[in-house]
């Protein structure tokens, strides 16, 4: 089913169309921000595309989300949609994750990226791009963010971020937004009366399922941070005090505590011993002090073998692995 669209906003046509504008061309990236379904997504994708056919011939460009699931739902397949209607050719491959889009005697390829975790860096990393659409950039790590950024070598490459706001110390508020002017990159705000799609209904229905730090981020499009009470629980009269405790009530609960940790600390050791071992059976007892010896006993077959090494419990990682390793080689 193809999407009706009504005429673009002001501000929708300027993220379209911002290349193309003379005061704009020295300019090497856009941000659009705001609230929920105010088109900041149709028009950028759409501008994006518009701008690689204009300014480009053969080169490879990124088209990149939180997933490439999530990218082909929310932006792909919409945008696939609307430029077969203005006469584009486009051509997925699926199973390679990109498309190839043509108008006239131009054509580009679209790869397909998603950012989902830190390791996704490693996947853009190599390719060389004329550009970079980046939809919710706010949700993507920034390894990946930056690796993709570093791959538009191209003289005339240009970065493309949208993305709804988070807390105001996210680093791509404090990177980017914040520093829009040094980075010469175009920031936009969209509210929801950017979108001249939404009806005057549905944005007083969003205005009242909202309210706090929701209204603000959804609604509003700000960049706030959760505030009031954080722990309802707390009393004033109870929990603060002019003098600190005295710490002999703190020593009373030290050595157990230690104890218990050690023990903790020494339980998957057992258990990864039994395993390297490869022994029916393993009962380990723990003198929890810093002087006492472990004692384990194994069954092994009808055999049976008591084993006793002195052994620090507080050592580091390194001495318990060398003792499974010498453990190892007396029962092989």
């Amino acid at each position: 089913m193809q999407t009706a669209f009504k005429p673009f906003s002001p501000k929708q046509k300027l993220a379209l169309r911002w290349w193309a504008l003379p005061q704009y061309q020295d300019y090497d990236a856009i941000i659009c921000d705001g609230a929920v379904r105010s088109g900041k997504t149709v028009c950028m994708s759409l501008g994006f595309v518009c701008w690689a056919t204009t300014c480009f011939q053969g080169t490879a460009f990124a088209l990149c989300g939180k997933t490439i699931t999530a990218l082909r739902r929310n932006v792909v397949t919409p945008l696939l949609q609307t430029l077969q209607t203005l006469g584009f050719s486009c051509t997925e491959k699926s199973s390679r994750n990109y498309v190839e889009i043509a108008l006239g005697n131009r054509s580009n390829r679209f790869y397909l990226f998603g950012g989902k975790d830190e390791s996704s860096a490693a996947l853009i990393q190599g390719i060389t791009l004329g550009g970079v659409f980046l939809d919710e950039v706010a949700l993507m790590p920034r390894t990946f963010v930056e690796q993709a950024l570093a791959r538009c070598s191209l003289h005339a490459a240009k970065m493309w971020f949208n993305c709804n706001p988070d807390h105001p110390y996210h680093w791509f508020y404090r990177e980017w937004i914040q520093k829009a002017a040094q980075k010469r990159a175009l920031y936009l705000h969209f509210t929801m009366a950017d979108n001249p799609g939404l009806s005057e209904r549905v944005r007083q229905r969003y205005e009242r399922l909202y309210s706090g730090i929701f209204y603000d981020r959804f609604v509003l499009g700000k960049w706030t941070v959760s505030s009031g009470v954080v722990y309802p629980m707390f009393s004033k009269e109870r929990h603060v005090v002019a003098n600190a405790p005295v710490r002999r009530h703190l020593q009373q609960h030290r050595k157990p505590l230690a104890k218990q940790i050690r023990f903790m600390a020494m339980l998957p050791l057992a258990m990864r011993l039994r395993t390297r071992l490869g022994l029916s059976a393993l009962y380990c007892s723990f003198r929890l002090s810093r002087k006492s010896c472990m004692q384990t006993w194994m069954k092994n077959g009808q055999s049976w073998f008591r084993f006793s090494r002195m052994m620090q419990l507080a050592a580091s990682r390194k001495s318990c692995l060398k003792w499974i390793s010498s453990a190892s080689q007396h029962f092989s």
